[in-house]
């Protein structure tokens, strides 16, 4: 629990920055990914609630950079990163099918990034991740051959 407590604190830091200086991308991109951590971590502990609750701010802050620099390619790789995260919840808690809507938006992304830059080894690992839930998730729902 103590990571926790880093993470929060964290957060805390992070938060203020972001409202003094709304005009940094850095610190929101900094904030997301402390709430995804934070949302794998919660997952971890059997946390539900707070598992959600951070992985959906994650999704929020790097959906709301995404929007206003579509040019940004980390941008959109952070938000297809923690999407794939998302969908992996999902389908480890029951929500096989809701996580296929995830694994696909991660899928679309990491591969636009990858046509671009293709040999962005963290947008192949993202691509990875995503495939290999979805085939996860499909298996569950019994339908292997999609």
């Amino acid at each position: 629990d103590d990571a926790i407590q880093s993470y929060d604190d964290g957060i805390k830091v992070h938060q203020r920055l972001v409202e003094e200086h709304p005009q940094v991308p850095e610190y929101q991109v900094r904030l997301a990914k402390v709430h995804n951590n934070l949302g794998f971590l919660h997952d971890r502990f059997g946390n539900a609630d707070s598992c959600k609750r951070h992985y959906q701010e994650a999704l929020a802050l790097h959906g709301d950079l995404t929007r206003r620099f579509p040019r940004q390619i980390d941008f959109k790789l952070n938000f297809a990163s923690t999407g794939a995260n998302w969908a992996n919840y999902l389908k480890d808690h029951d929500k096989a099918q809701e996580s296929l809507d995830w694994y696909e938006r991660s899928i679309t992304a990491a591969e636009a990034i990858r046509e671009d830059q293709p040999k962005d080894a963290f947008a192949r690992y993202t691509l990875h991740i995503a495939h290999y839930g979805r085939a996860l998730a499909l298996l569950k729902l019994v339908r292997p051959e999609s």
